[in-house]
């Protein structure tokens, strides 16, 4: 269940910068996109690691975790799309 929402979210997720940010934008905004989830990807586990070595619990490392995905839905909620063309009609 938790993939199926995930990749679901990543569909979802890559419209923004079509939606969002001109094309010759587009050109470096998707590979810096890209790059930032790698780092987070790469820096995850061992935040996750240092807060279980903190605290003694997994439980803050997951929170930090959830509430990253909090504020990066928030941001991604705040970014204003342009206006979609209406459908031609025959």
């Amino acid at each position: 269940m938790a993939s199926t929402g995930s990749f679901s979210a990543m569909a979802i997720f890559w419209t923004t910068p079509d939606q969002s940010i001109s094309l010759r934008a587009r050109l470096s905004g998707s590979p810096v996109i890209n790059a930032t989830g790698n780092i987070g990807s790469a820096l995850s586990p061992f935040m996750i690691g240092w807060l279980k070595d903190l605290t003694g619990s997994f439980n803050s490392g997951l929170w930090f975790v959830a509430s990253l995905l909090v504020i990066g839905a928030v941001i991604i909620w705040a970014i204003p799309m342009k206006a979609s063309r209406p459908r031609a009609t025959p």
